[in-house]
């Protein structure tokens, strides 16, 4: 019995952890970027005033699903264009950084 009451406190407390995380990442402004230089990602969190941002650039490669293989960062804004496929870029960050973004911004020079 003791097992069982400490395992379900255990559970309980992870539990609760991870509610508390999943509450947190509401708060969050999650962004893509996609530049002819290259792509980044942006997180903005009003509650605790926290700015974090990451810069793909020059000749990091990304993979690109949808059957267009892998390209250098400072190419991608311009391949999307041709391609038509600016709707890949959440995939492109979630598949390469685990990054789910709530918009992308193409921008231009």
């Amino acid at each position: 019995m003791k097992k069982f009451s400490i395992l379900l406190v255990l559970v309980v407390i992870i539990g609760w952890g991870w509610g508390r995380g999943l509450m947190s990442k509401v708060d969050d402004h999650r962004m893509g970027v996609v530049w002819d230089g290259g792509a980044g990602i942006v997180s903005i969190s009003f509650a605790r005033g926290v700015v974090n941002s990451m810069m793909l650039v020059g000749e990091t490669e990304l993979w690109l699903p949808g059957g267009l293989d892998w390209y250098r960062a400072d190419k991608l804004k311009k391949l999307l264009d041709q391609e038509g496929k600016q709707d890949l870029a959440d995939e492109i960050f979630y598949y390469n950084l685990g990054f789910l973004t709530d918009e992308v911004l193409f921008l231009d020079d």
